[in-house]
């Protein structure tokens, strides 16, 4: 039976709390993510995706308008404003079986991949399993 170690991709990008949205933008754009890991320190403390950053953007504006929202809401807001925190998570041992099986429950794209330490050190998502599936992997799912 295959792990999660087996499937994931384990160089997720990672950015600290205090970054701000418009970095966050900057990043989820130049490299092409859906999902980005929040880390504080080496611990994972939440995670975001394109979704929540859309969900989010609504409200903000509401707060300001024109110039103001962009240079300095997004500019000035840290990416833990508006993160998740109630983590679904898979540690690398993990049957892969159960961590699609978590992911289908909870209803995500994507689940980060944490170590013994509770350190993020990858992140599984649905290409993952394609290309697993693809390269000819049995039992993936």
């Amino acid at each position: 039976m295959m792990k999660v170690q087996d499937v994931m991709n384990a160089f997720p990008i990672m950015v600290d709390i205090e970054t701000s949205l418009v970095d966050v933008f900057k990043i989820v754009r130049e490299k092409h993510l859906s999902h980005l890991l929040i880390v504080s320190g080496t611990k994972l403390v939440g995670i975001i995706s394109k979704e929540d950053l859309l969900r989010h953007m609504l409200d903000l504006a509401q707060d300001t308008t024109g110039k103001n929202y962009n240079q300095i809401i997004l500019r000035t807001t840290p990416v833990h404003k508006i993160m998740s925190t109630d983590l679904i998570v898979a540690h690398t041992q993990d049957k892969l079986t159960d961590a699609v099986d978590r992911m289908l429950n909870s209803k995500v794209h994507c689940i980060p991949v944490i170590n013994a330490k509770e350190e993020p050190v990858g992140i599984l998502n649905p290409m993952d399993l394609l290309k697993a599936y693809a390269a000819g992997f049995e039992n993936v799912a």
